[in-house]
């Protein structure tokens, strides 16, 4: 999966720390998903917000293609964009509900709210969300002056 940034390098000195740690060779899925989530204090110690928004999101495409539950990871994606846009001066920012959306997301619709109540409360994504389960990745997300981000409705 074309999701993730490594580099050769990386992956197989991932192999090689999860072949000494197991005693057996590592599968593709494990060894991605360590060099993911081996990246995750580094950027934290950054403040680089949008790299872990972006790794984050990354890891919930990823899981949501492998069936797997991808909510909590999303919502840590979007967590991390808020707070790259607050870091940037961003005051507010507005809802986009997905077009299947379960009542309990369409409560926000077009809504409009204080990018600090957004981090606090984390509205969505929304654990009911009923495109959770789709074959594509929608799902509601934030927006700005129009622009969208965190390609929450493109399918990958």
């Amino acid at each position: 999966m074309d999701l993730f940034r490594f580099t050769e390098d990386e992956y197989r000195t991932k192999q090689s720390e999860l072949l000494k740690k197991f005693g057996c060779i590592p599968s593709h899925s494990d060894s991605i998903w360590g060099i993911a989530n081996g990246k995750i204090p580094t950027l934290m110690g950054q403040r680089a917000y949008r790299e872990l928004s972006d790794l984050y999101l990354a890891m919930a495409k990823y899981m949501h293609a492998k069936g797997k539950d991808f909510i909590e990871l999303f919502k840590a994606s979007s967590k991390y964009q808020l707070l790259d846009l607050k870091e940037g001066g961003l005051e507010k920012v507005m809802i986009e509900i997905c077009g299947v959306a379960s009542p309990s997301c369409q409560i926000f619709t077009k809504k409009t709210m204080p990018i600090d109540e957004a981090i606090k409360t984390m509205p969505i994504p929304n654990t009911d969300c009923l495109n959770k389960n789709r074959k594509g990745f929608y799902l509601c997300m934030y927006s700005y002056s129009g622009y969208e981000f965190g390609d929450g409705h493109g399918q990958d």
